[in-house]
């Protein structure tokens, strides 16, 4: 073999080699991102809790609707004001979980998993009179209603 044949040869190995290097290092950041992408969300999801739990009015708001017979009508506006806005961002984080699902850095286990503790919260009577008692397309793009109704309100 000539000599160009070998330096042909060393090259297309080095290719191969880089190659193999980049989609390592891809994959390596890939990993990277998935587990800041899960942290961020486990931290949203702590922040909203621990703000939950920390709001008088929330607290207030949702302890009377868990009154039997008490609806939202019962509420004064600004309590239910508080109401749908606690919810609405309740459900921004449900909706960036679905959205990192959709470009494949949340798998759908993981988005399953998380979805678990959140039941217990969109499934009180209170919230489901809140949710049918307008339209959320209002707040929401209709592939998130289609999901959150599939999901939850079942």
């Amino acid at each position: 073999m000539s000599e160009r044949k070998y330096g042909e040869a060393a090259a297309a190995v080095g290719v191969i080699l880089s190659l193999a290097f980049v989609a390592f290092e891809i994959r390596e950041n890939t990993k990277a991102t998935r587990g800041t992408t899960l942290q961020a969300i486990a931290e949203l999801s702590f922040d909203f809790v621990l703000d939950l739990s920390n709001d008088e009015d929330w607290i207030r708001i949702e302890t009377a609707m868990r009154e039997p017979g008490t609806t939202r009508e019962d509420l004064s506006l600004e309590d239910r004001r508080i109401q749908e806005l606690k919810y609405v961002a309740g459900m921004r984080i449900l909706e960036n979980r679905l959205r990192q699902f959709q470009v494949g850095t949340v798998k759908a286990e993981e988005l399953s998993q998380f979805s678990l503790g959140a039941r217990g919260f969109y499934t009180t009577p209170s919230f489901r009179e809140w949710w049918g008692s307008r339209d959320q397309s209002d707040f929401f793009a209709s592939d998130f209603i289609e999901f959150f109704e599939s999901e939850f309100l079942r």
